[in-house]
């Protein structure tokens, strides 16, 4: 695979450093040729993204319903996926009341009360979203409506079904269905390697856009916010790297971080666990040796309901609107807000705006005003991106774990250096 690691730091740098320069000169600039190349940085970032979404659903469907039915034939299907799922909302429960700590530790949002009234309150509301909703759509009704909107939780569940169905299937063609699923994933994956070559252009342009609409001033205006979110997802990420690679995996920890660079970088410049999906497969398979039939199933599972960034996010935001507010949360509301906000970060995780969205349930839920969300909704969209590279290293982290439990893991692969 191509080496992004220093194209994409490059353009993170010059992306940023030019999105700061057109926000700091902007005014000495004729109006009319600022819109023109914000909007051409617009347009080259959102074909990038459109490029990214365009392949995942294909990967994903034809990757996952072959992982299935190779390692139905195996017999271990049902262990790899229970053992990845009770992993994933172990570290996302974990992420939360680690937060929560931290937040009390640092008493983040004491002294803002004075900002309530500040700015106005943008968020992407849950509209009529209900978990009996949530869990009556899982199951899909049009496999075509499923891949034209992009509804992950739902297509896991069809390329599932479709590969167990190939693995129970005793029709002399099972081996042709396979075969032809393999072949399709093979253009999939040559497709996304045409994608990812072009990937800096997109990623300088998604960077100066944003950083010429937020600039660096809010940041300083929730400084404190912001560096308790970014020390607990640094936290939580090494605590991960300790015991699921070094401790279970008994793999070294900095040649981890070393294979999973690349995807480090390209997590945090798209903000998309999805967007980054398909490089964290091909990083996986191919700089850290997993299983194809490891990987194909609890990386798409991973980029759907492993949110130990958005988890962070919604402990640390209670607490940060609970001291602007002057409220007190007992032990038993902090329970009450780990359960639900572990349940819902899974439970909203395919709707858009899905931290935000599950935050307003979980004020709601701890009985606190919703509208202190606007405190934070500002420096939200930078701070997604340090939450997104957590949520992508969580994933790469349990599909580890979970291939050398299983022994489907290459260990020379993995010791190669990954620079």
């Amino acid at each position: 695979m191509k080496q992004l690691a220093k194209p994409i730091l490059g353009a993170l740098i010059l992306g940023a450093l030019f999105g700061l320069f057109l926000n700091k000169y902007s005014s000495y600039v004729h109006p009319s040729a600022i819109d023109l190349t914000v909007g051409i940085l617009d347009v080259g970032g959102q074909w990038f993204l459109r490029a990214i979404q365009f392949i995942v659903v294909p990967l994903v469907f034809c990757s996952l319903a072959c992982s299935i039915a190779r390692v139905g034939i195996e017999g271990h299907l049902s262990r790899i996926f229970s053992k990845t799922i009770f992993i994933y909302i172990l570290t996302t429960a974990f992420a939360i009341t680690s937060s929560i700590f931290l937040a009390q530790l640092f008493s983040v949002g004491e002294g803002t009360g004075e900002m309530s009234s500040a700015g106005q309150l943008v968020i992407t509301t849950a509209g009529d979203f209900s978990p009996l909703k949530f869990f009556t759509e899982l199951m899909p009704s049009n496999l075509i409506d499923v891949m034209a909107n992009s509804k992950m939780l739902p297509l896991i569940l069809a390329a599932i079904a479709i590969g167990y169905a190939v693995v129970r299937s005793e029709s002399p063609h099972r081996e042709t269905i396979l075969d032809f699923l393999t072949a399709l994933e093979v253009v999939v994956t040559r497709l996304l390697t045409m994608i990812l070559y072009w990937a800096p252009v997109g990623i300088f342009c998604l960077l100066a856009a944003l950083f010429y609409r937020e600039g660096l001033a809010i940041l300083m205006d929730l400084a404190k916010y912001g560096l308790v979110m970014i020390l607990a997802l640094f936290i939580h990420i090494m605590i991960l790297a300790f015991i699921l690679i070094k401790l279970i995996s008994g793999l070294p920890i900095r040649q981890f971080f070393i294979n999973a660079k690349e995807v480090m970088l390209f997590s945090f410049s798209t903000s998309s666990s999805s967007a980054t999906l398909p490089l964290t497969m091909k990083t996986a398979e191919g700089k850290i040796g997993i299983d194809k039939g490891v990987s194909s199933l609890t990386l798409p599972l991973g980029a759907t309901v492993n949110m130990d960034g958005g988890g962070i996010l919604l402990g640390l935001a209670v607490v940060f609107i609970a001291n602007a507010y002057g409220i007190q949360l007992s032990f038993l509301d902090y329970g009450i807000i780990i359960l639900t906000a572990t349940l819902g970060t899974v439970g909203t995780a395919g709707i858009p705006g899905a931290g935000i969205v599950t935050l307003s349930l979980v004020l709601m839920q701890a009985g606190l005003p919703i509208e202190g969300i606007a405190l934070i909704v500002g420096v939200d969209r930078l701070l997604e991106m340090f939450r997104t590279m957590t949520n992508v290293l969580g994933d790469l982290m349990v599909a580890t774990v979970v291939a050398k439990t299983e022994d489907k893991l290459d260990k020379n692969l993995f010791e190669k250096t990954g620079a």
